[in-house]
This record gives C-alpha cells, sequence and structure tokens, in this order.
C-alpha cells in the first residue's frame, strides 16, 4: 500500500470513529432514567426523544403567595410541604422570587429548593406550609367548634351544670384545623367541636365516656323536659379545651 493510501485510510478511520462517537448519547448530570421510548436498531434524529433523566437529589417547588403577604416572603425562608397523599412534612427553603407580582391573579411566585424524599416525584402536587408569623401564647380552638351567622363567630362553651351557652368570639389568624380566639374565651374553658347544629341554647348535655359512645349526629334527642333537649356527647368531644399553638 502506498503511502498515500495509508493516510487516506487513516483518516477514513478517524472519521468513521468520530461518527460513533457522535451516536453515543451522555448525560450531561447524574440522575435517574425513566422510560426509554426506543429499541436497539431503531433510526433516531436529534429530535428523536429517548428517555427522560431527572436529577432527583435537587427537587424544587414552584408556587405562588398571595399579594397581601407578599411583604412578608424573603430569600432562604424556611417552608414545610407534602404531598396529597401523605402526611409526611418535607423540609424546604425559598432559593427564589419573582421581582414583580402577577398582575392578572394578584399573586408573587416563588421556588423553593427541598431536601431529597422518596415520597416525592418530580411533577406532582404538594401543599406547601409557610409559617408567616409566630404567636406563642395565642389561645385556639378547632375550626369545626365555630359557627359562623350575620352576627358573627360564636361558639358552644360547656357550662359548671352541663348546660350549653353560646358565645362570640373574635377570631385571629387561623390553620387549617385551628382558629386563634383573641376575645370571648379564656384558657380552660371547654368548647363543643362537633354535632353544634343540633343545639340550642340552655340545651343540657351528658358526658358518655363509654367506649360505644355515639356522636350527637348519630342519635334522635329525646325531648325530657318541656323546651330542653337532651345531647350525648363523647368525653373526647367536650374535653377538647383551649390550647397554646404550637
Amino acid at each position: 500500500m502506498a503511502l498515500g493510501e495509508w493516510e487516506i485510510a487513516k483518516a477514513e478511520i478517524s472519521r468513521l470513529d468520530a461518527m460513533i462517537a457522535e451516536r453515543v448519547v451522555r448525560a450531561p448530570f447524574d440522575g435517574v432514567i425513566g422510560l426509554v421510548e426506543v429499541s436497539p436498531g431503531a433510526i433516531v434524529t436529534p429530535d428523536t426523544h429517548i428517555a427522560t433523566l431527572r436529577n432527583l437529589d435537587e427537587l424544587d417547588v414552584r408556587f405562588e403567595v398571595p399579594e397581601r403577604f407578599a411583604s412578608r416572603i424573603r430569600l432562604d425562608q424556611p417552608l414545610q410541604l407534602r404531598a396529597f397523599d401523605s402526611q409526611n412534612l418535607i423540609d424546604a427553603r425559598i432559593t427564589a422570587l419573582e421581582s414583580g407580582l402577577n398582575t392578572l391573579n394578584r399573586t408573587l411566585a416563588a421556588q423553593a429548593r427541598l431536601q431529597p424524599d422518596a415520597s416525592l416525584r418530580p411533577g406532582a402536587l404538594v401543599q406547601v406550609r409557610l409559617i408567616l408569623e409566630e404567636r406563642p401564647g395565642a389561645l385556639t380552638i378547632p375550626t369545626t367548634a365555630i359557627t359562623e351567622s350575620l352576627e358573627g363567630s360564636s361558639v358552644w362553651v360547656l357550662q359548671d351544670d352541663n348546660t350549653v351557652k353560646a358565645r362570640t368570639i373574635e377570631k385571629g389568624a387561623r390553620t387549617d384545623a385551628r382558629v386563634e380566639v383573641l376575645e370571648g374565651l379564656s384558657e380552660g374553658e371547654r368548647v363543643v367541636v362537633t354535632g353544634r347544629q343540633a343545639l340550642e341554647e340552655g340545651d343540657k348535655v351528658r358526658v358518655d365516656d363509654s367506649d360505644d359512645a355515639l356522636d350527637v349526629n348519630d342519635i334522635v334527642p329525646e325531648a325530657t323536659t318541656p323546651g330542653m333537649r337532651n345531647q350525648w356527647f363523647s368525653e373526647e368531644v367536650l374535653e377538647e379545651t383551649l390550647k397554646e399553638a404550637p
């Protein structure tokens, strides 16, 4: 083989090696690959979707905060979130904030980086819990204890003689399950948290602490005195007292 032919052959080999190298798909980062959508031997192009690669060690969540709370959001602010099908709370911190409000829905967009968690997958819907203010010593009651009307908010308070009396309260901050009481109740007072729709002023209740105690909604009140009805509540209901916010 002449020297010229040898050089041409070497160049062709180099060209073919370069073409083969271009056919190798290399991930730009370490991660977990999903379903592969092509089979060996299939013809692919630069536009062919082969698979999705995700870095599960770094997950971000994006959410929006109403305008009235926007001034209280800051970078590196801690928060918690959970998946809709889980009670497990996951810690995260805000890593980015939009420079302005969304003029359509009056919200501020934010992004948070969370710790890796096996219960979450990219694309999942989550609930975000963002603590805007802490109030040590606040009195709170379950949201189910409150009756709303045109006159305002009220609760049924258990008296010493086991009768109930309606009392107007002033509400403060709230969570999903509890409401802060600013005025109208004192710590240690007992309030009815279930079956309140069936009560009237002065109704007498009897605490039933047996294992098979019925909820007030499961029984038919039996009149024993004109103008008064007996109601049965489990001890768990009546012993729900005002507590300090955690």
